[in-house]
């Protein structure tokens, strides 16, 4: 069969008194996670038709992420894409190896970082926060203390790049298999190899605190958050979804949308959000304290969460441009918007050099 026909064998089986007027393919929508997306314009609507990649999730997972939204909308959340559901009344099928889903197409575009405003990133935070209240109890079961798998994974990482690893990855990096690529990485594997070993205490320390463990969504980022003008229209892609502390989500998000967190606010209070930070001398770090602030506002952190969102977000510097030098030159993994991979490893080393500046949190 084709792809053409896959599609309309899928969409066959949801409820459409027409056919759909127009099926448009976007391929992966400027996402690395191996999905296909197809716009679909059906009864005045629109829809968004999902093919994920083969194995991930498996159909037990998607359903489970599908029931954390399903528990956030009857919270009131609005700008959640809810699986539709079958004719047989499931919220996904299986066709040509593949697990399927149609959602509501979200208003809105990723235009954060053309269109930065104080509103749109308080609103961002805000509706993080929602979210995580909204699922804080999910099944009924309240979240449970403990150490973060995601800290524990990073501390391990960033310790078996520095006991050879990195070496090792350099000596991957062919300049015939990706040339752009391979020049930014080996100023990348530079300066994490400088500055792992200054940071990699602070990383390990957190691995073994305690936190309040809840589903957090992972992979909460600039590009999946749409905004409506001032507004969020919606937030896209759960396929990462998991459970871990709350600063795993923040840092992400903060860290793609306004960069580094050279100052955390240290307390906060119930007017403003901020009460006696130590203040910084750039955008970026007002910014990560008008986030913060507007997160407390809806869901209070504790001092332990608010240091614990600075270190994560640090790891995620010092990693993820290895991450991406990983699936290129060792992994052989493809990927259709190659500029992307670029300006995100671009990114990254900026970054770095940024936080060489930074000392490790105390």
């Amino acid at each position: 069969m084709r792809p053409t026909d896959h599609v309309s064998a899928v969409l066959s089986h949801y409820y459409m008194p027409r056919a759909p007027e127009k099926v448009q393919y976007l391929g992966g929508a400027g996402g690395f996670s191996g999905a296909r997306i197809w716009k679909v314009a059906a009864d005045g609507k629109s829809f968004c038709l999902r093919q994920w990649p083969v194995g991930h999730p498996t159909i037990e997972r998607l359903q489970w992420m599908h029931r954390v939204l399903q528990q956030a909308a009857r919270a009131g959340l609005g700008f959640l894409p809810l699986p539709l559901p079958t004719r047989d009344g499931q919220t996904c099928i299986r066709k040509s190896g593949h697990l399927w889903e149609l959602t509501p197409w979200m208003p809105g575009n990723a235009d954060y970082l053309q269109a930065p405003s104080v509103e749109k990133l308080q609103a961002a935070l805000k509706c993080l926060a929602q979210f995580h209240v909204a699922v804080a109890a999910f099944d009924g079961r309240s979240p449970e203390t403990g150490r973060s798998d995601g800290f524990a994974l990073r501390a391990s990482q960033l310790r078996r790049y520095l006991q050879g690893g990195l070496v090792e990855l350099q000596r991957q990096l062919h300049y015939e298999t990706w040339p752009e690529v391979a020049e930014i990485g080996h100023q990348l594997i530079e300066q994490v190899n400088d500055l792992g070993p200054r940071f990699l205490p602070e990383l390990s320390l957190m691995s073994h605190q305690r936190f309040p463990l809840q589903i957090c969504i992972k992979d909460i980022w600039h590009d999946h958050i749409l905004f409506d003008g001032q507004r969020v229209g919606g937030i896209v892609d759960f396929g990462a979804m998991n459970i871990d502390t709350v600063a795993s989500d923040l840092a992400r998000l903060l860290g793609s949308l306004v960069g580094d967190s050279t100052v955390v606010p240290t307390t906060f209070n119930a007017d403003s959000g901020i009460d006696g930070g130590t203040g910084g001398d750039g955008e970026s770090t007002d910014s990560w304290q008008l986030g913060l602030a507007a997160y407390h506002c809806v869901r209070p952190l504790s001092d332990g969460e608010r240091r614990a969102v600075q270190v994560w977000d640090r790891a995620n510097v010092l990693l993820s441009g290895l991450q991406w030098l990983s699936w290129v030159f060792i992994d052989g993994r493809e990927f259709e918007n190659r500029p992307a991979i670029v300006s995100r490893c671009r990114d990254n080393l900026a970054r770095l050099i940024a936080l060489s500046g930074a000392s490790p949190t105390s």
